[in-house]
């Protein structure tokens, strides 16, 4: 359970952000897909090869591509 939302359209939707990643659906933005992907890879990688990855995502395929299925 999560409150705290100022408006129940951001409640909604943070809800079905939540189940998608829950559910294991690609049917889910490429953005939601990064936070899987970063909260699961992050503690196997060493710091650096980390930070290397995270820049590259965030800075060059992000921006193109974070509101695509």
């Amino acid at each position: 359970m999560k409150r705290g939302f100022p408006t129940k359209k951001e409640a909604l939707e943070w809800e079905r952000t939540f189940l998608q990643q829950k559910t294991q659906d690609m049917d889910m933005t490429f953005s939601a897909f990064y936070e899987l992907y970063k909260n699961d890879m992050k503690s196997r990688l060493k710091l650096n090869t980390w930070l290397t990855k995270e820049n590259i995502i965030e800075n060059k395929i992000l921006p193109y591509f974070k509101d695509k299925k």
